[in-house]
């Protein structure tokens, strides 16, 4: 009740402040633009970007099109209006200082249907998920995110736990399993490459690639399955307006690319490639860990993207990766003894997707993709002369994943039909220790969703989710409803319930031979959104509720995996952004309070999970000096200890002790250097800077319980340096402008 209280207390203060910038206007010396935005039909564009080229001066339409801001700049000027699935609008203009400008702005329709893109979550008054999740555009990703990893990024938003033990994100509770990736609608199956235990791979795919992404911690559309904590939602890049080449250098790795534009500009084809090697830095730092060889990736991936006529779009991505690392630690018998793991991933991806207008009101879209990863591990100790001590334990696993996807759009005057359906088909085949299986499952969904105007301010989306498994030889039904009340013209309320399910675990299904069900999960959420020109405030509690989860059930006549596991994760999120402190000052604040207990996987009695910690927050700070084209950030995060497991407790005080309280402060600078071939961007980042021990888990010997060791990151402090070239386009607005949006 104090957090709500709390949450209320800062929403009045945002309003409050808010009020005030609203009553700002242009003085003497300044020149007002204002007017109104809007499609070929007419209907009013919401959240399009306005700025004055070169300078930080510019806003966003409002919900009914409008818009108006000053500039002190004086003389030839260019309007620059952009927004996410349109064409830009370019207006050369003649800034006077004591004038007034009035603009009546039309948008011709590019790629996507205007209520599946938006440019910012917390200014929307919609019912789409992009309305009610956190979003992050490209600059914004990879300024954030300190690997260039798109998942990391968001580790520092509301309702994500920050790990460094395993990939994926954990969301509001859940495990990383439990959250999905989705490019271009399509399911990504594994988003990071395979790691060992106790570390997290990285990502299979570059954050350059999407022009947009956004994170719903829960109740998403009915139109995303098979995760029931979170959705990540990236979009892929258009065809571009011109023709580039990029090259990037860095201590850890070297990659190069190209992407060219037709005459026509309704066509491109693209490539890159890149090479990773950690050895030079993980040789200058300090790790938990020793290798044999150590971590090397190589990538390509090639794309086209074509756009035949207005309101067409048809886009292909592939790319194929292969890594490899070997690494060992001490036994915590035998000091003398190591243990070693040998890794090896080839990942093999394609995806081909499509958008058509069939008329002014149907739109057709869909898909068809497949991916393989195979994963080559081997284990085995070894004497301080590394050599092996005994037999090799081999894993040998191969994971197929085939879909197709299909959606067909109606809208009029802000009412949203949405059919569809899709079909999956996994193969995955295991030796482990002379042990061999093969799983095959068919996969298939269909889906309805409406949403639009219910009465006056109130506005809603239902959906109705159907899916069967195959394997698992089951059919559910999943509904889901939202609900938004608007306040005013910059707030909202908004509530929403929802059921999700999902497939167990690959490792699990093959001790039963697929006879299982779906692991399932309930979404309850009430919240509250306020957002302006350049602030923004949110604030939701949840309360999910976990249903026939995985456990090693003990009780059963023969111990086995049965679906008689549940828990519960609820709690609190809270995200303020400001950027009115300073001109190009970017600010936010985040809180996440959650309350999560599960009894599932080998959990003797329901308790709260390794990955949650009840406290977090975030404090990130940007700031873009324009003259010196300079940005600097700093990234703040803390979370309360983490449950671990101690044998030298009794069953009854399972997950009882905490681990150290987590904190990490990260800094970098980019430095922008414009020139008339190139962008260019040198990245310098420090990671953990003031070197804080962040123990997340602990091991324990398992003959001898006073022995363990701290589980954390692989390296606690680290620095990296890089830098990166664009020929043919310059992206220095990119920059300028994340701090408008």
């Amino acid at each position: 009740m104090l957090l709500l209280l709390c949450a209320i207390a800062f929403a009045a203060s945002a309003h409050q402040l808010s009020a005030q910038a609203d009553l700002e206007n242009s003085a003497a010396g300044k020149t007002v633009i204002y007017g109104k935005v809007h499609d070929k039909k007419g209907e009013p564009l919401i959240g399009v970007s306005l700025q004055v080229e070169g300078t930080y001066d510019g806003t966003i339409t409002e919900f009914d099109g409008s818009f108006q801001f000053s500039t002190e700049a004086q003389g030839s000027a260019r309007l620059i209006v952009s927004m996410f699935g349109f064409q830009n609008v370019e207006q050369d203009i003649v800034l006077s200082g004591n004038d007034s400008l009035s603009f009546d702005i039309s948008f011709g329709k590019e790629t996507l249907n205007l209520e599946e893109v938006v440019v910012s979550d917390v200014r929307q008054v919609q019912t789409t998920d992009k309305a009610r999740a956190t979003q992050l555009n490209r600059v914004e990703a990879l300024t954030t995110a300190v690997d260039g990893n798109v998942q990391s990024a968001f580790q520092t938003m509301a309702g994500v736990q920050p790990t460094a033990l395993a990939g994926g994100l954990f969301i509001r509770g859940g495990a990383g399993r439990e959250s999905q990736a989705f490019v271009d609608g399509m399911l990504v199956d594994d988003f990071n490459y395979s790691s060992p235990s106790n570390t997290a791979g990285s990502a299979r795919f570059s954050a350059n690639m999407f022009k947009g992404s956004f994170l719903s911690t829960g109740g998403f559309s009915a139109k995303y399955g098979q995760a029931i904590s979170g959705a990540l939602i990236l979009e892929t890049t258009d065809v571009p307006l011109k023709s580039s080449a990029d090259i990037g250098l860095s201590p850890l790795f070297a990659e190069a690319g190209f992407e060219k534009v037709n005459q026509k500009k309704n066509f491109s084809y693209g490539a890159t490639g890149k090479y990773q090697n950690l050895g030079i830095f993980l040789r200058l730092m300090p790790t938990s860990m020793q290798f044999t060889e150590y971590p090397l990736t190589y990538e390509g991936t090639a794309n086209f993207k074509w756009r035949p006529k207005e309101g067409t779009q048809v886009k292909t991505f592939a790319s194929y990766g292969d890594s490899r690392l070997g690494l060992f630690n001490q036994d915590l018998d035998e000091a003398s003894v190591l243990e070693h793991t040998k890794l090896r991933n080839r990942n093999l991806f394609w995806q081909s997707t499509f958008s058509h207008d069939l008329s002014n009101r149907w739109s057709l879209s869909g898909g068809a993709g497949y991916g393989r990863r195979q994963t080559d591990v081997n284990q085995f100790a070894s004497n301080d002369e590394m050599t092996p001590l005994g037999e090799i334990f081999e894993v040998d696993e191969a994971n197929t994943l085939s879909q197709a996807r299909v959606n067909l759009s109606h809208r009029k005057k802000g009412q949203t039909l949405d059919v569809g359906a899709e079909v999956q088909h996994r193969s995955d085949v295991i030796q482990a220790g002379g042990i061999s299986g093969t799983l095959n499952d068919t996969y298939g969904a269909a889906y309805a969703e409406k949403a639009g105007v219910l009465f006056g301010r109130l506005q809603g989306r239902a959906g109705l989710r159907l899916e069967n498994s195959q394997l698992l030889e089951e059919t559910t039904l999943s509904p889901r409803v939202n609900l938004n009340y608007l306040l005013g013209r910059d707030e909202q309320i908004f509530a929403g319930w929802g059921s999700f399910n999902q497939r167990p675990d690959t490792r699990q299904l093959y001790q039963e031979n697929g006879q299982l069900n779906f692991e399932r999960a309930q979404h309850y959420t009430l919240g509250y959104n306020r957002s302006t020109n350049k602030r923004s405030f949110r604030a939701e509690m949840y309360w999910k509720e976990y249903d026939k989860l995985v456990l090693f059930d003990t009780d059963l006549e023969s111990a086995r995996y049965a679906n008689t596991g549940n828990g519960f994760a609820r709690g609190l999120d809270v995200f303020y952004r400001d950027k009115t402190l300073h001109k190009g000052t970017d600010f936010w604040l985040t809180y996440s309070f959650v309350d999560a207990e599960r009894r599932y996987a080998h959990f003797p009695i329901a308790a709260q999970p390794n990955f949650v910690a009840n406290h977090v927050g975030n404090i990130v700070v940007k700031h873009f000096f324009q003259k010196q084209m300079v940005n600097l950030g700093m990234t703040y995060t803390m979370a309360s200890g983490r449950p671990y497991f101690n044998p030298n407790r009794p069953v009854e005080e399972f997950h009882s002790d905490k681990t150290p309280a987590f904190h990490n402060v990260n800094f970098n600078i980019a430095y922008l250097p414009k020139t008339k071939k190139a962008f260019t961007v040198i990245v310098l980042t420090l990671y953990n800077a003031f070197n804080f021990n962040q123990t997340l888990n602990y091991e324990y010997s398992p003959t001898n319980f006073d022995v363990r060791r701290g589980v954390g990151p692989l390296t606690e402090r680290y620095v990296f340096l890089g830098f990166f070239a664009n020929f043919g386009i310059d992206r220095t607005d990119d920059i300028i402008n994340q701090q408008l949006n």
